[in-house]
């Protein structure tokens, strides 16, 4: 199993972030790319124990719940149990 975890310069940071809700998002969003933020490799592998940046449309992560988020899921069909912020 690999975890996946920010490093201090990010969490230090994590304080001057603000999220602002423009609205109610439509139906209808997209990943339009995924970024490997240590090699720059874009919608391929990425490192683990890195971030990664996210990029495309209409998308969504509403609430406090510590259980919303993105998650990675390790099955060719899509289903099964994936955990916030680690790859199974």
């Amino acid at each position: 199993m690999a975890e996946f975890h920010q490093g201090a310069e990010l969490r230090k940071e994590l304080g001057a972030v603000s999220v602002s809700i423009l609205g109610k998002a439509e139906s209808g969003f997209f990943i339009a790319q995924v970024t490997d933020l240590r090699t720059g490799g874009i919608n391929d592998l990425l490192t683990p124990g890195r971030n990664a940046k996210i990029a495309g449309g209409k998308i969504k992560v509403e609430g406090s719940d510590p259980s919303r988020g993105v998650y990675f899921v390790n099955a060719p069909d899509g289903a099964g149990q994936g955990g916030r912020g680690r790859h199974r």
